[in-house]
């Protein structure tokens, strides 16, 4: 009798305990319910008073206003922008940070430029993954740039941005500083590709990839250039004096892959950089859809190319050289793909050396 007595006893515990555990679990569970509900509303709340509409020009955030076909915003903040318009994004919102994230917008501004960044702490364009962006301006106005911003200006993502400057420059800040850290732009422009104006400032580039056909400078900086990495393929075709790259203080490459072309001018990076470049001034002008094709002393390809303009002069840059002698060819064959400027795989036939060192 005692012994069942205590077997009872041990069994009641048993389920006192086990219900003290569901129920802690159940209140767990609940509450983790709750937080991920009010998350998952939070976001959704957060992501709806900040897309912008341009093509019915419809927004739900109290901090964009709409005047002729155009948005502009007054408060800081993320904002989602699609859609198409003949206006611009205008960005006015004193000392705050704005955060665009372009999916798959088409601005053909008739007033110049497509997007103006007036009055901000930083403005950071993001591409968003898998989108195809398009930003042009249109004739002239007090801002030479497609792009055109006050503040420092910040380009990431892993989309595209195709960016054509009909004014003058395709990219352009007023002495402010410009940050590349990812996302494809396809860059035209009628004067320079990528500017930092006025008393200038420095442009940095960590990632992405950039293809600049420019009747200017292809990147010109009025203070520093620093390429840190990323994918380049510059081109400079204007008078003499255009460099595809261009800095009033000094570049320093230390990583990523550059070709850089040019008209006349050509300057050399900093001796503190950390990766070896090779520059080469031509006598005679290439003409325009050439394939060409630098090797290394090795009788190795270090990378080949193909310009839709003529140049004189070609700054070469990546993580494949190991010192400044080489042999460039021009014409012959190459069985890769041409991209972005550049042939990805595939192996170069030689045709007509065009100088060695």
């Amino acid at each position: 009798m005692r012994r069942q007595i205590i077997i009872g006893f041990i069994i009641i515990v048993l389920l006192g305990i086990g219900i003290v555990i569901g129920l802690l679990l159940w209140d767990d569970e609940s509450k983790q319910d709750s937080t991920t509900d009010q998350t998952n509303s939070n976001i959704t709340s957060a992501t709806e008073e900040a897309i912008i509409n341009l093509t019915d020009l419809t927004t739900t955030s109290e901090s964009v206003i709409f005047e002729n076909g155009s948005a502009t915003i007054t408060k800081g903040g993320s904002y989602y922008v699609t859609g198409t318009t003949t206006g611009q994004i205008v960005v006015d919102a004193k000392e705050e940070e704005i955060v665009l994230f372009l999916n798959n917008i088409s601005i053909r501004s008739q007033n110049a430029p497509a997007i103006l960044a007036k009055e901000a702490k930083t403005l950071t364009l993001y591409l968003v993954d898998g989108s195809d962006n398009q930003v042009s301006d249109y004739k002239t106005s007090e801002y030479d740039a497609a792009i055109y911003s006050k503040c420092d200006l910040e380009l990431d993502g892993t989309g595209k941005l195709t960016v054509v400057g009909n004014t003058e420059e395709g990219i352009a800040t007023d002495g402010k500083k410009i940050t590349i850290n990812g996302g494809i732009y396809d860059i035209t422009s009628k004067d320079d590709g990528i500017n930092t104006g006025g008393v200038g400032d420095r442009i940095t580039i960590n990632d992405g990839v950039l293809y600049i056909n420019a009747k200017g400078d292809g990147i010109d900086s009025n203070r520093d250039l620093i390429i840190n990495g990323g994918t380049l393929f510059v081109s400079a075709t204007g008078a003499n004096d255009n460099s595809g790259l261009d800095a009033d203080g000094s570049y320093t490459i230390n990583g990523g892959t550059i070709v850089a072309l040019g008209m006349g001018m050509l300057e050399n990076p900093s001796s503190n950089s950390q990766q070896i470049t090779i520059t080469i001034s031509l006598p005679e002008t290439i003409s325009a859809n050439t394939l060409m094709s630098l090797w290394n002393d090795q009788e190795q390809e270090i990378i080949s190319w193909q310009s839709e303009a003529p140049y004189k002069t070609i700054i070469v840059s990546t993580p494949d050289i190991t010192n400044t002698i080489y042999q460039l060819y021009k014409n012959g064959s190459h069985s890769g793909s041409l991209a972005y400027g550049l042939y990805v795989d595939g192996t170069y036939t030689k045709g007509e050396l065009v100088k060695s060192n």
